[in-house]
C-alpha cells in the first residue's frame, strides 16, 4: 500500500499536479478540510463527497485519507488521470470508499445514481466560476455545500443574481491557515436544464 505522499509523487511525475512543491498541494487540501469540517454538523456521518476535475487528487485524497468513513465520488474527464486515480485508490488504505467517473462533469451530475446526493461539492483548479458553479450545482443536496479554491484577493466573481439561477447563494465563512475558498449553498434546486451540455456551458457560460 501506498502513502499518501507517494500517490502524490507519482501524480507529480505524470504531470497530474502543478509544479508547486507537493506539501503547498497538501497544504492546500488541508485548507478544504478546514472549511468542510467547519460545515459539517456531524463529520463522524458518513458523508457524500463529490470532486471535480479530480486530476492529481487533491483535495480528495487528501479529505479522504483523513475522513475515510465519508463516500467519495472523483469526477475526471481525462482518462489518463481518471486511470491515475482508480490505480492510486486500488493502492491506498483509505480509499474504500472512493469511487471514479470518467466523463465531464455535466454528464455525472445528470446520473440518477449522483444527482442531488452530495453534502459536499470540492472544485480546485476546474474551471471559471459560471462554469464550476454551473457543473457543481446538480450533484447537492438542499443544503450542501460547494467548496471553491480561489486566487488570493479575489472580488465579485460569485454574483448572487446568476447564482440563484442554479439554486446556488454565496456563504461567507472564516478562511482557513492555508489558502482561499468559496463557499457555495444550495438553498434550491435549480431549473432542470441545469447544468446544460459542455459545449453550450463554454460557449455562453452564465456570467
Amino acid at each position: 500500500m501506498k502513502t499518501l505522499l507517494e500517490i502524490l509523487e507519482e501524480a507529480r511525475k505524470y504531470k497530474f499536479l502543478g509544479p508547486l512543491p507537493i506539501e503547498s498541494h497538501i497544504r492546500n487540501g488541508e485548507g478544504f478540510l478546514e472549511v468542510l469540517t467547519r460545515l459539517s454538523l456531524n463529520i463522524n456521518a458518513p458523508h457524500l463527497l463529490v470532486d471535480i476535475g479530480s486530476g492529481g487528487g487533491i483535495p480528495a485524497l487528501v479529505i479522504a485519507e483523513r475522513y475515510p468513513h465519508w463516500n467519495f465520488l472523483l469526477v475526471e474527464r481525462k482518462a489518463k488521470r481518471a486511470n491515475f486515480l482508480s490505480w492510486a485508490v486500488e493502492n491506498t488504505i483509505f480509499g474504500e470508499n472512493i469511487e471514479i467517473f470518467l466523463g465531464e462533469a455535466e454528464i455525472a451530475a445528470r446520473n440518477s445514481e449522483f444527482e442531488g446526493k452530495a453534502d459536499f461539492v470540492t472544485a480546485r483548479s476546474f474551471a471559471p466560476p459560471p462554469k464550476t458553479a454551473e457543473c457543481g450545482c446538480r450533484f447537492l443536496k438542499k443544503r450542501g455545500h460547494m467548496v471553491v479554491s480561489e486566487p488570493p484577493r479575489a472580488q465579485e466573481r460569485w454574483p448572487a443574481a446568476e447564482l440563484s439561477l442554479l439554486g446556488l447563494r454565496a456563504k461567507e465563512v472564516k478562511q482557513p491557515h492555508y489558502g482561499t475558498f468559496q463557499v457555495l449553498e444550495l438553498t434550491h434546486f435549480p431549473e432542470q436544464k441545469y447544468p446544460r451540455s459542455p459545449r453550450a456551458i463554454n460557449k455562453k457560460p452564465l456570467w
